[in-house]
């Protein structure tokens, strides 16, 4: 077992500079404030683009390194979530948080932290709801 003061050690997070900011501010254990200090780096990397189905909710991250940061608040959280496979490749950009009151509570995690959602160009427009789950989630652009 870790914790996540030692999650730096357990995972490697050095080729994440994303992961590195979080693991090195002061105290090092707030990742939600630590994530929301970094949201703003690039473009889109405080947005994630939600795909969903009746067996998974995706989470598109803009980049790896966004995608590592949503992760580790995650599991600073103790939410459950799944590195997802597209035509049998893992997709490191987009992170599965399942679906129902799993996926509703790992939302409502990353939109206390400063993350917002929106719906991401794959998804059905007729399954396109102004919420997901609870968490307001804009429109696709």
């Amino acid at each position: 077992m870790f914790t996540l003061a030692t999650l730096p050690e357990v995972m490697n997070v050095a080729p994440f500079p994303t992961l590195r900011r979080l693991f090195s501010s002061p105290g090092g254990a707030n990742v939600a404030d630590a994530a929301q200090s970094i949201r703003h780096d690039g473009p889109m990397i405080g947005v994630l683009e939600v795909t969903t189905s009746p067996r998974s909710t995706w989470l598109w991250a803009a980049t790896v390194d966004a995608a590592a940061a949503v992760r580790a608040l995650l599991d600073a959280h103790s939410m459950s979530w799944e590195l997802p496979y597209r035509y049998g490749r893992e997709v490191p950009q987009v992170t599965d948080v399942e679906i129902g009151v799993t996926a509703a509570e790992a939302c409502e995690v990353l939109a206390e932290a400063g993350w917002t959602f929106r719906w991401h160009p794959d998804q059905e427009p007729l399954n396109r709801r102004e919420t997901l789950r609870g968490v307001p989630i804009s429109q696709s652009e």
